[in-house]
């Protein structure tokens, strides 16, 4: 499937996320789960590689006119914002269901 669109980062360094789970979308409607190894540039675009949770290959690279998106997990940074903001033992409940309808993947 050709395609004209070109995936981009929203940053251009992103290291931070190295080693999370992220889900990438593709043009196809496709999405592929993994742990993020390593976001790359080249001439024409950007590569995505990760560590797929199955374990039949060893990574996956999904080139950037193959992507819609790309969304990391980040609940080990997002659980602790919204338990601050109902940090009294009155609103533990109310931070209980915040989490439950929080998502916890963020477009990158």
């Amino acid at each position: 499937m050709k395609s004209t669109y070109r995936w981009e980062p929203k940053k251009t360094e992103n290291s931070e996320y190295i080693g999370k789970k992220v889900i990438i979308y593709t043009i196809d409607n496709r999405k592929t789960k993994g742990i993020l190894t390593l976001i790359s540039k080249y001439a024409h675009g950007y590569n995505v590689i990760i560590e797929p949770f199955n374990r039949y290959c060893e990574s996956n690279t999904i080139c950037s006119n193959l992507i819609k998106k790309v969304e990391v997990e980040l609940e080990q940074e997002i659980i602790p914002i919204i338990t601050s903001k109902f940090n009294n033992e009155k609103c533990l409940d109310a931070s209980t269901i915040a989490l439950e309808f929080t998502n916890f993947y963020v477009e990158i």
